[in-house]
């Protein structure tokens, strides 16, 4: 559910920061206000954390868990790239959509808000796709529609093509970021899963933030899409070779 929650808070605050945004250029950061908000509800609602002893069986079960480190490398790889996919098109779309299709600002917000959304509906079947076909294939197929995104928003010449895009978008990121999380997760101890889940948060914030140089590498917008088209690609068949090899070995 906190995952579902994260990505409607974008529908809902990409929405409202479209609107502020068509009415003077500063207003949209007032958002960041709510945060004294949040800070108010985290100081009434959420308990003293009380830090649980180390006992033998965590630490057995730490040792067993060093040979995971490169599943965890792994998962902190994939979510580094697809933060970089999923936000190369959030920076660029603000600059494709006024200068090509005449969106005003409030509409970029919104058409950015419905990509969150269809993200959020993903996300919330995604778990019935990795009972289906298993976790590194889920993955794949995401990084898939990521690549199937990019490529529709480098070749749009109209908005149907766009929107087609937007819900390719989407799915890629609910196949790929919730369940990197779950998987991390998973592939965790109980020691170790504080630190793991820190790499996590790295490789997700890490991505966004290497977005904004990515997108400065190009004359034109639309170029970044291509090559992060093209890093998508590269990626789904890295996670569907692993996957091979993983069943080759069973």
């Amino acid at each position: 559910m906190a995952r579902h929650g994260y990505r409607l808070g974008g529908v809902v605050f990409l929405s409202v920061g479209g609107i502020l945004g068509g009415m003077d250029w500063f207003y949209p950061f007032a958002i960041y206000l709510i945060a004294f908000i949040c800070l108010i509800l985290q100081k009434i609602s959420i308990p003293q954390i009380t830090i649980i002893p180390k006992t033998s069986h965590d630490l057995n079960v730490n040792k067993t868990n060093t040979k995971k480190t490169s599943i965890v490398c792994i998962i902190v790889l994939c979510s580094l790239v697809s933060m970089i996919l999923f936000f190369t098109a959030f920076v660029g779309l603000p600059l494709l959509l006024p200068e090509m299709f005449k969106f005003s600002e409030s509409q970029t917000g919104y058409f950015m808000a419905f990509i969150s959304l269809v993200a959020v509906i993903c996300a919330s079947q995604m778990p019935k796709f990795v009972f289906k076909i298993g976790t590194e294939p889920t993955i794949g197929t995401g990084f898939l529609f990521f690549m199937i995104g990019l490529l529709l928003f480098y070749v749009a010449s109209n908005v149907p093509l766009l929107f087609c895009g937007a819900i390719s978008m989407g799915i890629g990121f609910g196949m790929t970021v919730p369940l990197l999380n779950h998987w991390m997760v998973q592939s965790s101890s109980s020691e170790e899963r504080g630190k793991n889940l820190g790499y996590y948060s790295m490789g997700i914030f890490g991505g966004q933030f290497l977005s904004s140089f990515f997108t400065e590498l190009f004359t034109h917008i639309q170029y970044a899409f291509l090559t992060s088209a093209i890093i998508g690609a590269i990626t789904s068949i890295f996670i569907f070779a692993i996957n091979y090899q993983k069943r080759s070995m069973k």
